[in-house]
């Protein structure tokens, strides 16, 4: 089989599989419903990507493809989907497809709510400075390589194991790492329950399983009980624990490892918010697992550049602070929220913030009411769709009218840039898994 046909390529999954398939000399092709500035550089790659859907009335079954991979964003009954079914092609779903590239390779799964891509991102990042040729599919671009996939000579795999439809349990990892479980993604389980039963699954087919400390009650209840954890500020407990004295003078944190209780390793490095020092420590634990010299894992965080569109400064002056994040639940928002108080409590927040999925902001209607209720000033996007319809008789205006702030507005894309140049800001969050981010460059020309 030598040509692959990708429906969803512009998602940051769905395109790192794709140049997996280019660099491995297959014919690649795709659909997507807009472009974005990944689809522009797959299509620099050579890549053939449609944008109407009505291609499939206009091409030439023959030789067309040899399989179709789908995202789990394509239902069904959707209309594409449906003609490459009626029409007989080999269709894989994009976490079979996943699962049969990784078969053959030792898998480190990445799994959790919020921190994935970080964690992801950084372990590649230590694994590569420590001399291991690894390969990855990460859920995000990390600044250090300028793509979400690193393909390497060793066996070794770090994957991002995606909760949503359930994709995590066609992998059977080497070592698994689950750093949260929060509820989300109701459309695919319908209590909490349910989602704790995947992720306990999940765990029971990883041969060394490592979680967050505050995960150690539940997996004990569903009877799992060899697992190493991590916590930070998590006091004597079994397994790694990291400490982090913050000295605001000269910018700096001093980070000290234990694990058991015993002192491993201390670092210094720049000022980063509390929950990247846990996802930093998530990367360390499974490096240390992995025996890799401490001083590998010191050298690798010091030149660890972090992931576009996590906590990404895009302007760091005296009058000015302009921070990205891809913050899209309430949980995550708040730590947003939350850390970058912690490390600005003299300036004025204002957030720009985008709800991503109907079905995510009527679930935590109330959580995200109040966490947004936090900043100074909050300008609000409507909501971005993305795999789903509209919710009769529910919008942005039952988020909008819940906040508690006086300060809150509800704009449109094309009018944000204009009302931020026009308003006095100290420091502005762009938030949001959605499009959000195609208001950074503008925003970003005409502040500076």
């Amino acid at each position: 089989m030598k040509k692959i046909h990708f429906l969803g390529i512009g998602g940051i999954g769905m395109s790192a599989l794709a140049r997996w398939a280019i660099f491995n000399d297959y014919m690649v092709s795709g659909y997507d419903r807009e472009r974005s500035s990944i689809t522009d550089q797959l299509e620099g790659e050579g890549v053939n990507i449609f944008f109407n859907r009505n291609y499939i009335y206009n091409i030439t079954l023959k030789d067309f493809s040899d399989f179709i991979v789908y995202s789990s964003a394509f239902k069904d009954n959707h209309p594409i989907l449906n003609f490459f079914k009626i029409n007989n092609f080999k269709i894989l779903k994009r976490s079979f497809f996943l699962s049969e590239i990784t078969s053959s390779y030792k898998v480190i799964a990445i799994a959790g709510t919020h921190g994935k891509t970080t964690i992801s991102c950084m372990l590649s990042h230590i694994l590569k400075n420590s001399g291991f040729d690894c390969n990855a599919f990460i859920g995000g671009v990390s600044k250090n390589y300028n793509t979400n996939i690193l393909i390497g000579s060793s066996k070794l795999m770090v994957v991002e194991a995606d909760e949503y439809d359930r994709s995590f349990l066609s992998l059977s990892p080497f070592i698994g790492l689950i750093s949260s479980i929060d509820k989300d993604h109701g459309d695919t389980y319908q209590t909490y329950d349910d989602m704790v039963f995947a992720y306990t699954t999940f765990a029971k087919k990883c041969k060394n399983i490592i979680i967050h400390n505050n995960l150690k009650k539940t997996f004990r209840k569903n009877k799992i009980n060899n697992t190493i954890s991590y916590s930070y500020l998590g006091g004597k407990i079994e397994g790694y624990t990291l400490l982090a004295h913050y000295n605001f003078d000269n910018s700096l944190i001093n980070l000290q490892i234990k694990k058991d209780n015993q002192f491993l390793f201390d670092l210094d490095i720049d000022l980063i918010p509390k929950y990247n020092i846990e996802n930093l420590l998530a990367a360390i634990s499974i490096a240390i697992e992995l025996n890799i010299n401490y001083e590998n894992i010191i050298d690798a965080i010091k030149s660890f550049k972090g992931v576009f569109r996590r906590f990404e400064y895009h302007i760091k002056t005296n009058n000015l602070i302009l921070i990205e994040d891809y913050a899209h639940h309430p949980i995550e928002l708040k730590s947003l929220i939350d850390d970058t108080i912690f490390l600005y409590p003299k300036k004025e927040i204002t957030l720009v913030f985008q709800p991503h999925l109907f079905s995510r902001t009527k679930d935590f209607l109330d959580e995200f009411a109040m966490v947004l209720s936090k900043v100074d000033r909050l300008i609000l996007l409507d909501i971005y769709a993305a795999r789903e319809s509209p919710i009769t008789n529910f919008g942005i205006q039952d988020l909008l009218s819940r906040v508690t702030l006086n300060n809150k507005i509800l704009l449109e894309k094309k009018d944000v840039c204009k009302y931020l140049i026009q308003s006095d800001c100290e420091l502005i969050i762009i938030a949001g898994a959605g499009d959000i981010s195609n208001l950074v460059p503008d925003l970003k020309s005409q502040l500076l």
